[in-house]
């Protein structure tokens, strides 16, 4: 029994120990290790989550398809009035060009396209509500010949809304044809020149950049000046070209006239006559002059003056160069003595044109009269070019009937032209 109360009364014990290190911890940990008591330590507040909403089982409303309000513009009133295909220079090329001159009204601001009758648009131009005018290109460069037919005016609002579309111009074309080729002249470097005369009998201008031309079928290089030959007028056109010692006398020629945009404008082919030219020097006097081989060559002289007379193979015409001592002189004195005297002497006689001039780089006088020196002689026209260079006053003049010398006088103007002084 005793045992048995001994080993109760451990037991004990040793339950109160256990108990009390339980509560305190380690009795050997400082005090300031131990772990909080319980009221001390921070709880923090439970998280309250709102209830979930229903679900919702209401049909969507419909989607709006109707178009968005759009704004309305007031109609653009446009009417063209007149128009006209002119020719005036490209102030960018510097060159001529066809242009549609339109003439409209038009309450608001638009834009004009032109679109010829190949269908390609030559320009477009923003115009304002005030303009009323307006030159658009016909083409889309300069120098080239506008196509025949109908063209378009596309009228657009500024913010590129259609306004309308309008034909203008119903154009047959520029209708150029070739009446004549004929020999000018042939030059030092055996340059042979040739005068094509063209008509333009079409309603739209007519533009030639450069020529085509096989002398008996070869094609040979030439040189001119680009042309622009109006509707209802006419023209002469110039071209050289190196021909070479043994060009035949008298070649086929096939000619084309082209535009600046390669097209073939007029055609023609023919034969023409490439008579060579002789060339006088007068080195005495100091002088030279080129003539054709066929016309005449005389030459004199007399105590008073010096000169030479060119005649062509009729006789119609002829260029007589005169030379005359003047030391002293003035030429303008020179000039209307011989004047005084034709009026004098001669059964008529009147000056057309009397005009002072620049020739050779020497002042000069170029008259023009015409008059018969009795009264059986037939009326004869005369152009005379005078000058004078040091001691001497020169002469060069042409006399020939009035309807010879519109035929000669390519001919004439080159064997005047060909003039110059050796010294």
């Amino acid at each position: 029994m005793e045992r048995r109360a001994k080993h109760v009364a451990l037991l004990g014990f040793v339950c109160l120990a256990l108990a009390g290190f339980l509560f305190t911890g380690c009795p050997s940990e400082p005090a300031a290790d131990r772990l909080p008591a319980p009221d001390s330590i921070p709880v923090e507040p439970p998280v309250i989550h709102p209830p979930e909403p229903p679900p919702d089982d209401s049909p969507e409303p419909p989607a709006d398809d109707s178009p968005e309000p759009s704004i309305t513009l007031p109609p653009v009133s446009f009417e063209i009035q007149e128009w006209e295909a002119i020719n005036e220079m490209d102030a960018q090329y510097h060159s001529p060009r066809a242009y549609l001159a339109v003439r409209f009204s038009s309450d608001t601001d638009v834009s004009l396209t032109l679109t010829d009758p190949d269908g390609r648009e030559t320009d477009s131009q923003l115009v304002t509500r005030r303009v009323t005018e307006a030159k658009l290109p016909m083409t889309p460069s300069s120098l080239e010949t506008p196509a025949p037919g109908t063209y378009t005016v596309t009228v657009h609002r500024w913010s590129g809304e259609l306004v309308t579309t309008l034909e203008v111009g119903d154009f047959i074309g520029a209708n150029l044809t070739v009446s004549d080729v004929r020999f000018v002249g042939r030059g030092d470097i055996i340059t042979d020149t040739v005068r094509v005369d063209v008509a333009n009998n079409g309603d739209l201008p007519a533009y030639i950049k450069n020529a085509e031309i096989r002398i008996g079928g070869v094609r040979v290089s030439v040189s001119g000046d680009y042309s622009v030959i109006l509707p209802d007028e006419s023209a002469a056109l110039y071209y050289q070209w190196y021909s070479g010692s043994g060009s035949p006398d008298t070649p086929a020629v096939e000619l084309a006239l082209k535009d600046n945009g390669d097209n073939v404008v007029a055609t023609c082919t023919t034969h023409i006559t490439l008579a060579p030219w002789e060339h006088y020097i007068d080195w005495t006097l100091g002088y030279a002059v080129r003539y054709p081989a066929n016309w005449t060559m005389t030459d004199d002289s007399s105590s008073v003056e010096v000169f030479m007379t060119i005649e062509s193979p009729g006789g119609e015409t002829e260029i007589t160069i005169r030379s005359y001592p003047a030391a002293g002189a003035q030429l303008d004195q020179w000039a209307d003595g011989r004047i005084a005297n034709r009026q004098a002497e001669w059964f008529y006689h009147e000056v057309l044109e009397d005009e002072e001039t620049t020739w050779l780089g020497l002042p000069a006088r170029r008259i023009v009269w015409e008059g018969k020196p009795g009264i059986s002689d037939e009326v004869t026209q005369r152009i005379e070019l005078c000058f004078k260079q040091g001691d001497m006053i020169y002469s060069v003049y042409v006399l020939s009937a009035p309807s010879f010398y519109s035929d000669l006088a390519d001919r004439i103007d080159a064997i005047v032209d060909s003039f110059e002084l050796l010294k």
